[in-house]
């Protein structure tokens, strides 16, 4: 889990999973008054130091959270 911070107070944070055979970008939360000021782009970045590149990586958002599908 990769958490982002703004004055010390906590504004977003992802949360990567390993498997042998794949990645699993398991959460992404950013707060309403941080989002589209790049927060969960710089976490997303920042993650990938920690998956295998090697691998797919794997996540699932709902179907009407046409944000998360943009993302």
């Amino acid at each position: 889990v990769l958490v982002a911070t703004h004055k010390n107070q906590v504004v977003g944070f992802i949360d990567f999973h390993r498997d042998p055979t794949h990645n699993t970008l398991r959460g992404l939360y950013v707060h309403p008054d941080f989002i589209g000021k790049k927060v969960g782009i710089k976490l997303w970045q920042a993650g990938q130091d920690f998956l295998d590149s090697n691998l797919p990586t794997e996540l699932e958002v709902a179907s009407y959270n046409q944000r998360a599908i943009d993302f």
